[in-house]
């Protein structure tokens, strides 16, 4: 079985799914395993097994916690990153499918209520009309992205997603839906 590795440059119609055989250097986990590192906050960037199978997965999640003087109460901030395909979909067979990062950036109050439903931000290529942009640099504009939330969490969730679309802009993203 002909193996894909991170760097290959064949194209992907030269591999059929059954010609793919999880890559050595990725870990794999179950997926209780990935859902206490989305509870916990963390990263992961591997493979995951459920019920369906294996899909590969490329996440990172903060949770910040603070008092909310609109809520009079502490509230969770949750940013949630995870790896997609060009069209925004974060079921990846493989990671040769990974193009890009979804944010949701969401509020919890102790409860587990969410305050403020989850805003979406993408960063993918196509944010990046005049210039060609690795993965590794969209990885760390989404970092860029968690560490701005956690500056002034107590912004509205659509203050917070504007000023991570500012912060973006900077680099040279635009405003790209990627369902169009």
């Amino acid at each position: 079985m002909e193996r894909i590795r991170a760097g290959d440059t064949n194209s992907l119609e030269e591999y059929s799914d059954a010609k793919i055989e999880r890559d050595e250097s990725y870990p794999s986990i179950s997926t209780k395993d990935s859902e206490f590192i989305r509870k916990a906050g963390g990263q992961y960037r591997g493979f995951v097994q459920d019920k369906e199978g294996t899909h590969f997965e490329d996440m990172f999640i903060t949770n910040f916690a603070y008092f909310d003087p609109k809520y009079q109460k502490i509230i969770r901030l949750e940013v949630w990153s995870e790896g997609v395909d060009g069209l925004g979909d974060s079921s990846l067979p493989n990671p040769r499918g990974l193009e890009g990062f979804s944010t949701m950036i969401t509020k919890w109050d102790p409860s587990g209520i969410d305050v403020e439903p989850g805003m979406f931000v993408y960063i993918l290529p196509a944010n990046f009309p005049n210039r060609q942009i690795r993965l590794q640099e969209m990885r760390q504009l989404t970092r860029e992205v968690h560490e701005y939330t956690q500056r002034e969490p107590e912004k509205s969730q659509v203050d917070l997603i504007q000023g991570a679309e500012a912060l973006l802009e900077t680099k040279g993203w635009t405003r790209v839906d990627p369902s169009d």
